[in-house]
């Protein structure tokens, strides 16, 4: 029952994120598909768990193939996350998962429960070739999303706080759906007798997972954003750079050369670095370079040099060996003024502490 609910809520959401015309449009819409698919296989797997599959036969069973849209459209959700601009191009991974269930939908509903590839034991193969293809499926795409996401965390330069917090989200919600999800399947389908019932695991990971999207997308202001926030934001920008000078191209320019900057002199090593300063050093008014954080950008200044600050506490730390290795002191070379700070950064931009993010592995 726990399970047809949490499906409920799951349908829910997913409607609020596809109709939603705040934040992140694009973003929002394939947020709401990924719940959509979510919410659909764990209503069948709700319904077998109350035992309804053999009364419902049509009803069960209808997701078998479903499962092939989670990985493309994750890929679909990492790839836009990551860039300013639409992934081009990318809808050509949908074709597969798109032309099977259009072939899958109407043979489910036609053919005799007892015929059907599910059942029949005379097709248990081909049963357990489309099994493996949804691993298959899944590991690769999901493998592929999780590498996009973890180079956006570490090398996104200049890129909204916000987006890097829901990187760090999904990619560990894939890691879970990826390492639990395709294990459990594998158990299901080559072990004759289980200790646990894999239609419950199955359903407990997906059940968590549709809460954990949804807790971050509602906490997210990419995906869901206040009217009154947003109205007050546009006001707020609005009259703050409506007598500006720069033009489109002026900004790109700017952008560019910030970037360059950042990169070539490191100003974010001066743990006293304030936007003043920055101007300063780059011979550009302070207006200016506020603008290009916040309409280019889309940072204001500390998200903006924290990052660098903690990429470059990365890049000593893997750097550093044995004694070298100390966290406090790599951070103050990285710009940090204390640990207090290092941390919070670095856990709301990572995900992680300092100290767990670097722990041995055994």
């Amino acid at each position: 029952m726990i399970f047809g609910i949490a499906a409920i809520q799951g349908f829910a959401l997913a409607a609020i994120l596809f109709f939603n015309k705040r934040g992140e449009v694009f973003l929002n819409k394939i947020l709401g598909l990924l719940l959509f698919f979510f919410s659909a296989i764990l209503v069948e797997e709700s319904l077998e768990l109350l035992s309804y599959h053999s009364a419902l036969q049509r009803i069960t069973g209808f997701s078998f193939l479903i499962d092939l849209f989670l990985g493309p459209l994750t890929l679909i959700y990492a790839s836009s996350l990551s860039n300013r601009d639409k992934p081009v191009g990318i809808w050509k991974h949908l074709a597969l998962p798109a032309f099977l269930n259009t072939v899958y939908l109407p043979y489910h509903f036609m053919v005799g429960w007892q015929e059907h590839v599910i059942n029949n034991p005379l097709l248990e193969d081909i049963y357990l070739f489309f099994v493996f293809l949804k691993i298959g499926y899944q590991v690769v795409y999901q493998v592929a999303s999780i590498i996009i996401l973890h180079k956006f965390v570490i090398k996104g330069n200049g890129k909204a706080a916000a987006k890097i917090k829901m990187a760090v989200f999904v990619k560990y919600i894939l890691l879970t759906v990826l390492v639990l999800i395709p294990g459990v399947i594998v158990f299901e389908v080559t072990q004759d007798q289980l200790a646990f019932d894999p239609d419950y695991v199955t359903s407990l990971i997906m059940m968590i997972a549709i809460y954990s999207i949804g807790y971050a997308a509602l906490g997210n202001p990419i995906v869901y954003t206040r009217i009154s926030e947003v109205v007050e934001a546009d006001k707020t920008n609005g009259e703050r750079y409506r007598t500006s000078s720069l033009t489109e191209e002026e900004k790109k320019k700017s952008t560019n050369l910030l970037l360059k900057y950042m990169d070539d002199q490191k100003p974010y090593l001066d743990p006293d670095l304030t936007s003043d300063k920055l101007a300063d050093l780059m011979k550009i008014s302070r207006h200016n370079l506020s603008q290009v954080l916040n309409e280019t950008l889309e940072q204001n200044f500390y998200d903006f040099i924290n990052h660098y600050r903690v990429k470059e506490f990365i890049k000593q730390m893997e750097e550093a060996d044995g004694q070298d290795r100390n966290i406090l002191a790599i951070g103050y070379k990285s710009g940090f003024n204390s640990k207090a700070t290092l941390n919070r950064v670095f856990k709301n931009i990572t995900g992680k502490t300092p100290s767990n993010y670097f722990r041995p592995s055994h």
